[in-house]
């Protein structure tokens, strides 16, 4: 039974951006985003959650001070979340929670929200890729919509930040449909509806999409649509287009030769996400460019699935030293230190799919350079889709180098994009143990303090006050 279907003491409020609590149970500890919250307890997405009926201790910061409680599991769904209740909390929390539920009561949540919503319905055509990674098409209308946008039923459950396209139908007669990008921000059932989904989307480009005569008061400074800009998109697909022209079927993928089926099928799968051309189909200009992307990605999982044809592929890797899928070799045999120089040429002229090839190359050559894998992590991480990989070579640098500073460095960096800045505050401190005069991660350890204090949180990473140790 959903946690929003159940009777409860007390009223529980969404939260649509949620916040993170920290919990332990049984010498487990996690971390969660919390999706509503309420004096009783709250629920919080976890993909392995504790089962119904154990205690565990949690930890959240709201305006005001840290909240820390004792809790009972009393609903889990694995790879889905917990609702908890409330079982011993101080006075001192009990009232910073109170007085915040009764800000969040009296002002509503749209009070915090960038845009008014309208309940009308509206025809939609959603183009995307589901959970399992198949592509559809569906009609459908919205239930709500805003500047910044809607909510729509789907029999498609969508990836939380995955990316739709949707085709909006004109009110006016003879009007054209508007196509724009948007991506998923949450998704829910019904109780009453099995297989069908609420799915709620944000646009790329904030507008008035909907022909409204009379919108709200908060749209009119913003009454118009504006194309999304897809500069960084079309960078990051040139990018991937020339690895897929010049690199492994492995690179390509972002897997190694030693990764297992699973992993190499996941990577599939978040490429096809993120690059299938029937997602971009507001995009032309693009369209070039992503078949033939996606024609190298299919070719290349379509080898690395099948374990014959794998093992012929890395034979053939073996024995012509090659590193591309054949479209663009080099003839050349370059040093590591060459391969550096031309990875850091690329880099500055922004092309991060040649800085990785060379930087794969001179990591080829010398495993074990700390520093090489450090500058490999840095071209990755230009990319979204290879960030994981980035993160494991930083840490296999630190395993290296311990003083590595430029591998802590870039590593906090990282975990600040991720929306993890209790891990990025660890790493700058040790950045500045290993160099007390390094400005730049002084600078943003003091950046990460003060955003820390505007939120009411403490000194401390919440992580670390609660279970008591640090994070490597």
């Amino acid at each position: 039974m959903s946690p929003s279907t159940k009777e409860r003491r007390y009223p529980r409020i969404d939260l649509p951006r949620g916040m993170s609590v920290a919990w332990q149970c049984s010498g487990k500890r996690a971390t969660s985003r919390v999706v509503t919250l309420g004096l009783g307890g709250l629920y919080a997405n976890a993909p392995d959650p504790p089962s119904v009926g154990d205690l565990i201790q949690v930890l959240f910061d709201i305006p005001g001070g840290e909240v820390r409680a004792g809790a009972m599991v009393r609903d889990s769904h694995s790879g889905k979340g917990m609702g908890i209740e409330f079982v011993a909390m101080s006075p001192e929390a009990r009232g910073r929670l109170h007085n915040l539920m009764e800000k969040l009561s009296t002002n509503g949540t749209s009070a915090k929200r960038r845009s008014t919503r309208v309940f009308q319905d509206v025809f939609l055509t959603v183009t995307g890729v589901d959970a399992s990674g198949q592509p559809f098409v569906e009609k459908t209308a919205t239930v709500y919509l805003s500047l910044h946008g809607c909510s729509y039923l789907s029999r498609h459950a969508g990836v939380k930040m995955s990316r739709v396209s949707l085709e909006v139908l004109p009110q006016e007669a003879g009007a054209p449909p508007r196509a724009l990008q948007a991506r998923v921000v949450w998704n829910g059932g019904f109780k009453n509806l099995p297989g069908v989904s609420h799915v709620g989307v944000e646009f790329e480009s904030p507008g008035n999409v909907w022909g409204l005569a009379k919108p709200p008061e908060d749209w009119r400074q913003e009454n118009t649509f504006a194309e999304p800009k897809a500069t960084a998109f079309e960078a990051e697909m040139k990018t991937l287009l020339a690895i897929a022209n010049s690199g492994t079927y492995y690179q390509l993928l972002g897997v190694t030769p030693d990764s297992p089926l699973s992993e190499v099928r996941h990577h599939y799968y978040e490429l096809v996400r993120k690059c299938h051309p029937d997602r971009h189909m507001d995009r032309p200009e693009l369209m070039q460019i992503l078949q033939k992307l996606m024609h190298s990605v299919n070719l290349a999982y379509k080898t690395l699935a099948d374990n014959i044809v794998r093992e012929n592929y890395d034979r053939g890797l073996v024995a012509s030293g090659a590193f591309a899928l054949g479209l663009a070799k080099s003839e050349l045999q370059h040093t590591s230190e060459e391969s550096v120089k031309e990875a850091q040429k690329c880099y500055r002229a922004r092309n991060y799919g040649g800085a990785i090839l060379w930087m794969r190359k001179a990591v080829d050559i010398e495993p074990t350079s700390s520093r090489y894998r450090t500058l490999l992590a840095r071209s990755l991480s230009a990319v979204s889709i290879y960030r994981r990989e980035a993160i494991e070579h930083l840490e296999k640098a630190i395993d290296l180098d311990s003083l590595n500073a430029a591998a802590h460095f870039h590593l906090a960096e990282l975990y600040e994009q991720m929306e993890l800045p209790w891990r990025s505050k660890l790493l700058y401190r040790k950045v500045l143990e290993i160099e007390p005069g390094n400005k730049k991660a002084r600078e943003r350890l003091r950046m990460l303090e003060l955003e820390n204090q505007k939120s009411g949180t403490g000194k401390r990473a919440f992580l670390d006050h609660i279970f008591g140790r640090s994070f490597k």
